[in-house]
């Protein structure tokens, strides 16, 4: 149990350990973090140019849950995330969403679809169940 910003006590509460557990079992990394991609991934499949766009910063894994982008859990929860999770991993998926939204405004104005597809190539690489995903 920690403590939030307004200083309440905060419970693990039981289905999101469960969740976590086992979606992370065998893995490096929780699953649902790679909907955080989902902007990229429709920026790579867009018919028309003018929808590929990627319009907002992606966030980072951690991130994601804080800021209720992901499951909206409280900061228990993330920190339990964090315990679970391969931190190499999560650091390579860091610099993956700094890489793409250091980048992100030429991206959109070239439409550069190959620079994305590169980027997600070696996301989809961090965890087992994307690694033979097509691009």
């Amino acid at each position: 149990m920690i403590a939030n910003k307004n200083n309440q006590r905060q419970k693990m509460r039981p289905q999101v350990k469960e969740r976590i557990d086992r979606q992370i079992k065998g893995e490096k990394l929780y699953g649902d973090a790679y909907n955080a991609w989902g902007e990229a991934i429709n920026f790579t499949r867009s018919s028309s140019n003018r929808k590929r766009i990627i319009p907002e910063p992606l966030k980072h894994y951690a991130e994601r849950y804080r800021t209720g982008q992901g499951l909206n859990w409280n900061e228990c929860e993330v920190e339990y995330l964090l315990q679970k999770s391969d931190p190499d991993s999560v650091k390579r998926f860091d610099e993956l969403v700094d890489e793409i939204n250091a980048d992100r405004e030429r991206i959109n104005n070239e439409k550069d679809v190959k620079t994305v597809k590169a980027i997600l190539k070696k996301v989809y690489g961090l965890h087992g169940h994307f690694r033979d995903r097509k691009i």
